[in-house]
């Protein structure tokens, strides 16, 4: 008797921290500025700082890692995940939940190089929709869960191949195997939430919102 109290000692102990451990997560952001989290007014305060507090409020938090880079092109983090660079291979077989916004500092590098029309800008989304389709495979070799990817926003006076563009980089997600997060809601107040001419990061209460539908897409 005195064994299987010693026994059950030992192992309920054990069962209570491997409950614990498995309710903790381990939250990844990568990606360019929307995902380091860039506000319009330059300060970091996007979703996935947003997510993180959550996460911590909730006590569900193992941990936090982002490695963004508001410069990051979709080829640079393929790069950087070949190279392993800052372990981000370990880092991603070690994810349970990852955010990821890439693809607009290609599309606005693209289109300032390019005397564009719309035959350039469809040729231009077609090299792009090939470098998305490389960095997904080369993310799944070891992360093996759901991506959620972090839609971009546009201003009503932006350039009008520049809004093409966006619209076309939002759809060549959508039609991937990933979780395409976004809200309407800002795109269609976007002179609020998009309140600085010179860049298109929303501000915080933007950031909010897709914060929001990011959660929803989390709890389902």
């Amino acid at each position: 008797m005195k064994k299987i109290i010693l026994l059950l000692l030992i192992i309920i102990p054990v069962l209570l921290i491997s409950n614990i451990k498995n309710k903790n997560t381990c939250y990844t952001s990568i990606g360019d500025g929307y995902s380091k989290g860039i506000d319009s007014y330059g300060q970091i305060n996007g979703y996935s700082k947003l997510l993180k507090k959550h996460l911590s409020n909730k006590k569900t938090l193992n941990n936090y890692t982002n490695l963004s880079n508001k410069d990051m092109s979709i080829n640079t983090l393929y790069t950087n995940i070949l190279l392993n660079k800052n372990n981000i291979k370990g880092i991603l077989s070690e994810t349970e939940v990852l955010t990821l916004s890439i693809g607009l500092n290609d599309l606005k590098y693209k289109l300032s190089i390019n005397n564009i029309n719309d035959y350039k800008l469809n040729k231009i989304i077609n090299e792009i929709n090939i470098d998305i389709n490389k960095l997904l495979k080369e993310i799944s070799k070891y992360y093996k869960g759901t991506i959620y990817v972090i839609g971009y926003y546009y201003k009503d006076y932006d350039d009008i191949y520049l809004v093409k563009g966006i619209k076309e980089l939002n759809n060549l997600y959508k039609n991937k195997k990933v979780v395409f997060i976004y809200s309407k809601k800002l795109q269609n107040n976007n002179k609020y939430y998009l309140n600085n001419p010179n860049n298109n990061y929303p501000n915080i209460e933007g950031y909010k919102l897709i914060e929001l539908k990011l959660l929803k897409k989390l709890e389902k």
